[in-house]
């Protein structure tokens, strides 16, 4: 993601909740988010909208409901293997010894996939309190 496109996704946050932004602040935000990709940012910056919120979300509490919203967009998208690698991801190569194996190509479509929907496979990088919340969370 780019300042530019961070700056107008985070920018309709900073204006409703009346915050005085300046260069080293936009510079520390975007440092700390510019991983995230742009849809989960977009949308964990809407759920701030929507919420009655005193204070500014920090970096970390962003990244958080980011990756909320990737687990949801995975839940909602699973990886479907095919009849060609009898389910289990993996085909084998042919004529190999001992017998070797590769991602079958429904796991190259699905990684396509959730490019399309602007998330990866990856989880993002929580802060410890965090990711024990969300750990808890999801058990």
């Amino acid at each position: 993601m780019t300042r530019q496109e961070f700056v107008a996704i985070l920018s309709p946050l900073v204006l409703a909740m009346r915050v005085e932004f300046d260069g080293p602040m936009w510079t520390v935000y975007f440092r700390a988010l510019e991983d995230v990709p742009a849809r989960l940012l977009h949308d964990a910056v809407d759920v701030c909208l929507r919420e009655d919120r005193a204070f500014l979300p920090k970096p970390g509490e962003l990244r958080a409901l980011a990756e909320t919203r990737r687990r949801a967009l995975l839940e909602a998208h699973p990886y479907e293997r095919c009849a060609a690698c009898h389910h289990v991801g993996t085909v084998r190569i042919p004529g190999t010894m001992p017998p070797q194996y590769r991602r079958c190509e429904c796991w190259h479509a699905y990684q396509q996939r959730l490019a399309d929907l602007g998330i990866g496979i990856e989880p993002l990088a929580l802060p410890p309190a965090i990711a024990r919340e969300l750990t808890q969370v999801s058990e």
